[in-house]
């Protein structure tokens, strides 16, 4: 029977389809959620770090809350873990290891898990840094107003609207990350070595890329008269870089 069933599972990814057992003794999702204290988090945490290695995260900025809140949909309240550590790091992660066992119906890589978590981060608590690492699933990130934002993306996709700080780096090894309407004072730093990128109306006084085997778009705010392009040489391929100012000279 097992044997069977695995030459129709290997058939079956042979000419494309796909089987959904995201349900397969996995029971009803359910709601979960966690507040973090402004009492008790606010003066330890001074960054913020998100794992995502499946469905769907949402992070916001909010004026209005004064703790940090954690509202989830999940399988298992497990699926979503928080540490804290002794230099202020909050670490939140979402799912568990891509690399451990598969389960013998899943043998084929056919077992797609589901859920969202929502995290709302409070204005006041003035985090120093935030930092994504997407493995897989998506990524919406809104209203942050962080001077250290940095994006690692594996897989997946991140879409990131309205944000703002000192400094943003993205660097992508798959998949696809996109940005609207973003500030930094100081430095928006790009590294692809696959994936594609598109950041629309962007000001920064200094932009830099190194990619390769990409897709790079970059649109700064019409409004801008001023703005160092730093491009590391020989690595700059297949991209497309749009700005009517520079496009004469950074247009490969």
């Amino acid at each position: 029977v097992f044997a069977s069933l695995g030459t129709v599972l290997a058939l079956a990814g042979a000419i494309g389809l796909k089987f959904d057992f995201s349900s397969f003794k996995r029971g009803e999702l359910q709601n979960f959620t966690q507040q973090l204290s402004q009492e008790e988090y606010k003066d330890n945490i001074q960054s913020l770090k998100i794992i995502n290695y499946y469905g769907t995260l949402n992070v916001s900025m909010s004026d209005e809350a004064n703790d940090l809140s954690l509202a989830y949909t999940s399988y298992d309240e497990k699926d979503v873990s928080f540490t804290v550590s002794s230099n202020g790091l909050l670490n939140i992660s979402k799912g568990g290891s891509i690399a451990k066992p598969t389960e013998w119906y899943n043998a084929f890589g056919y077992f797609e898990k589901k859920g969202t978590l929502d995290i709302v981060i409070p204005s006041s608590w003035a985090l120093k840094s935030i930092s994504f690492d997407v493995r897989k699933g998506t990524v919406i990130a809104q209203n942050l107003r962080i001077d250290q934002q940095i994006v690692t993306l594996y897989n997946g996709k991140i879409q990131m609207n309205t944000i703002a700080g000192k400094n943003l780096e993205i660097t992508t090894y798959n998949g696809k990350a996109m940005v609207e309407n973003a500030t930094f004072d100081d430095l928006t730093r790009i590294r692809q070595t696959s994936g594609k990128v598109v950041i629309n109306n962007l000001s920064t006084k200094v932009v830099s890329f190194q990619t390769s085997l990409s897709q790079l778009n970059v649109a700064l705010q019409a409004s801008m008269k001023e703005c160092n392009v730093q491009i590391a040489k020989k690595v700059l391929s297949s991209t497309n870089l749009k700005n009517q100012e520079l496009t004469d000279n950074v247009h490969h």
